[in-house]
């Protein structure tokens, strides 16, 4: 049955449109009691009334998600400078080197930034990609987002001042893994994802020009 594009389906099915890496899970709209999908996907297997499917025909582009994992309380926390410097700000570290990240992306790529030091974090992201950075302070609670959100099927992955240092701590928690500044490797990664083709590994081994790095995406910080 065809009705605007899409197909009613019976109610207990799993979709799969067999391109590419990208793993979307989602209620879908019902007709009568049925979800819909794209009619060009292809029935796979039961599954109440949630739908998996993949694609990598969106017209949007890829969904990134980057968090920031929160910090304990520690010096690193700068809360003894919140309470008595700064009082009714949140934090004091914005994620800088994760607005630079999403900078790095290609344009058409849907980008959000999570501080979980002044937000929490989603539980069911609709996100083809989470990456997660961190320094050391951060590494325990870096290692429960990133075992969190692969067990739930999204590629992982990690970088930043821990993951450079001691990346062979991570294998076997993340899908990809990005070591050293990242204005020369990220786009790379970006283009071997879309093709479907991402490496367990990106190293810098050399040197990366400033003029290189551009403007961090301030409008996604919060």
């Amino acid at each position: 049955m065809q009705e605007a594009g899409f197909e009613v389906l019976p109610k207990r099915w799993i979709v799969e449109l067999d391109d590419g890496p990208r793993r979307i899970t989602a209620e879908l709209p019902h007709v009568g009691g049925r979800p819909r999908v794209p009619a060009r996907a292809s029935l796979y297997h039961h599954l109440e009334d949630t739908i998996r499917f993949f694609s990598d025909h969106r017209e949007d582009g890829m969904r990134l998600l980057l968090i920031n994992p929160k910090l304990p309380d520690s010096f690193w926390s700068f809360k003894w400078a919140i309470y008595a410097i700064l009082p009714g700000k949140r934090a004091v570290n914005p994620p800088l080197g994760l607005a630079t990240l999403a900078a790095l992306c290609p344009k058409d790529w849907q980008v959000e930034i999570v501080d979980e030091n002044v937000q929490p974090v989603p539980l069911s992201p609709t996100a083809d990609i989470i990456g997660i950075g961190g320094m050391g302070v951060q590494v325990p609670r870096q290692r429960e987002l990133l075992s969190y959100y692969r067990r739930r099927g999204h590629h992982v992955v990690v970088g930043g001042a821990a993951a450079s240092l001691c990346p062979e701590t991570y294998d076997g928690l993340a899908d990809t893994i990005v070591v050293g500044e990242a204005e020369y490797i990220w786009p790379e990664f970006c283009r071997d994802f879309a093709a479907g083709k991402p490496k367990a590994l990106y190293q810098e081994t050399g040197t990366v020009d400033l003029a290189d790095s551009p403007v961090p995406r301030f409008d996604l910080l919060k």
